[in-house]
């Protein structure tokens, strides 16, 4: 069982870590406060990659192509303190995201993190965009050890947190 979990704009997550500790894999991500600075911004995020129940940080930057800009994050610190919590970063697949970029993905993995890729569906018809967030890790010169869903669930239950 997993969820997606919306890091509050004060660095909270929007369930409590005993409901998370429940469950096989949490994401998070956010959703609000786009225009808070890139220090907000990231104490959001740092605050999630620290949270001994998120797996995941999803679409990092917040980018929506053709309507939002990405919000202010330092990749490499992202990245650090992703390998450093053993959080995976989310290759977002939508067509709308494209969430992290492949030289983001590059760097974050140069820097040691992990990145599992995602389709973002929201429908069936959604699960096409895994070729999209493939393309982007192909693009980003990934391999499967960077990416972790390109191994089996047991090898990946071994890395996560809970």
């Amino acid at each position: 069982a997993g969820i997606e979990v919306d890091i509050l704009a004060d660095g909270r997550l929007d369930l409590p870590d005993d409901v998370l500790s429940r469950l096989d894999f949490v994401t998070a991500s956010i959703h609000s406060g786009f225009s808070q600075s890139q220090g907000q911004i990231m104490d959001r995020l740092m605050s999630a990659l620290r949270n001994p129940h998120v797996d995941s940080i999803a679409h990092p930057t917040g980018r929506l192509l053709g309507q939002r800009d990405p919000y202010q994050v330092d990749i490499e610190a992202l990245a650090r303190v992703a390998a450093e919590t053993n959080t995976f970063l989310e290759i977002n697949g939508s067509a709308d995201r494209l969430d992290l970029t492949p030289r983001a993905a590059r760097r974050a993995a140069a820097l040691g993190a992990t990145m599992v890729i995602c389709s973002d569906a929201h429908s069936q018809k959604d699960y096409d965009n895994l070729r999209l967030a493939v393309g982007e890790a192909r693009r980003g010169w990934l391999t499967r050890s960077d990416v972790a869903n390109t191994r089996c669930w047991e090898e990946v239950r071994r890395h996560v947190k809970h």
